[in-house]
C-alpha cells in the first residue's frame, strides 16, 4: 500500500527556542506555498474528476517542545494516494481494492468489469512535485524569516 501523499517538513530548534515563533511563522508560510501549489498543479494534470481533491489539501503546524512539523496534503480523500504514487493491482488485492471503491461510492455492490484481472495506473505526482517546483523558495523564506525580513 503506498504510503500517505503527504509532504513533511520537521525541524528542531536545538535551544533556539527564543526562535520558536519564527520558526512556526516559517513553516506557515511554507504551508501556504506547498497547499496553493499543490492545488495548482492537481488541477493542470488534470487528474480530479470534481474539486474534492483539490479542495482537501491543507497545511497543518503541529509543535512539541523543541519540534515542529510541517504537514501538506490532501485530508479524507482516501484515492489521492493512488494519484500521488500510482496503483498496480492484481487478483491477490482485488477483494481490497474492490471495497475500497465501494467504499468511495465509486462503484456498487458489483465490480463493474468482473473479468479482469490487473489494474495499472501511472503516478501523477502533485504534492511531490510541488515540493520540488518550490525548493529554492522555501530555502528562501526560512532565510527571509530568521533575518526579519
Amino acid at each position: 500500500m503506498p504510503q500517505d501523499p503527504f509532504v513533511r517538513i520537521n525541524m528542531r530548534l536545538n535551544s533556539l527556542t527564543d526562535r520558536g515563533d519564527k520558526l512556526k511563522e516559517a513553516l506557515d508560510l511554507i504551508g501556504v506555498l506547498l497547499t496553493s501549489e499543490g492545488r495548482r498543479i492537481a488541477k493542470n494534470k488534470d487528474i480530479i474528476q470534481t474539486e474534492r481533491l483539490i479542495n482537501s489539501i491543507a497545511h497543518e503546524v503541529s509543535a512539541t517542545s523543541d519540534d515542529y512539523e510541517l504537514k501538506v496534503g490532501p485530508r479524507g480523500v482516501k484515492y489521492a494516494k493512488f494519484q500521488e504514487f500510482g496503483a498496480r493491482r492484481t487478483d491477490a488485492s482485488r477483494a481490497r481494492m474492490f471495497a475500497e471503491l465501494r467504499e468511495m461510492g465509486v462503484i456498487g455492490q458489483r465490480p463493474a468489469r468482473p473479468g479482469f484481472t490487473r489494474t495499472q495506473h501511472a503516478a501523477r505526482p502533485f504534492m511531490n512535485e510541488a515540493l520540488e517546483v518550490n525548493r529554492k523558495k522555501i530555502a528562501e523564506i526560512i532565510i527571509n524569516v530568521f533575518r526579519g525580513k
